[in-house]
């Protein structure tokens, strides 16, 4: 485990408990994200049937020239989330290896959409933790995955993204 991913660990804990966090050296920035895990491949234009209703813009496909098999979806206009996707054969990177709230999906080399926005995860606004959480739940529903936050915590509901 990275010293970042402890922060994230640790900072996601006192969120949902209630607490805070103090240490000695200023917070890392954490932007507001969600990762949909799923056992699935969907093609490009099927995921964006998907997050279309949520997107500023309309979406198309870019492809990720530095990884094969990935892409990202864009807009023209400033988006309010961004995504890319990350093909089953990243599963294993050790630069970012799936989240352990995965559970039993890590030996399954799961495909990973990453919904990031430019947004801090500490101070988003409802209505932005919302639509990317309804986003994510809805893409997860599509393709049989599973959402995690930004700290590594499964998602159940759009509210499980919202800043306490």
């Amino acid at each position: 485990m990275t010293r970042q991913d402890a922060e994230r660990l640790v900072r996601g804990l006192a969120l949902r408990l209630g607490g805070s966090v103090h240490g000695s050296r200023p917070p890392t920035p954490i932007d507001l994200r969600a990762s949909v895990y799923s056992p699935q491949r969907l093609p490009a234009e099927h995921v964006i049937s998907v997050l279309q209703p949520y997107a500023s813009g309309t979406l198309f496909v870019e492809d990720n020239k530095d990884v094969p098999e990935s892409y990202f979806l864009l807009t023209e206009e400033s988006p309010r989330f961004f995504t890319a996707y990350w093909p089953p054969r990243l599963s294993h990177s050790t630069l970012q290896p799936p989240a352990p709230a995965i559970g039993a999906l890590r030996d399954r080399e799961p495909s990973r959409w990453e919904l990031t926005t430019k947004h801090a995860a500490a101070t988003a606004s409802a209505e932005i933790c919302l639509t990317v959480g309804r986003a994510a739940l809805d893409l997860s529903r599509r393709t049989d995955g599973i959402v995690i936050d930004t700290y590594g915590f499964p998602v159940d509901q759009p509210e499980d993204l919202l800043p306490c």
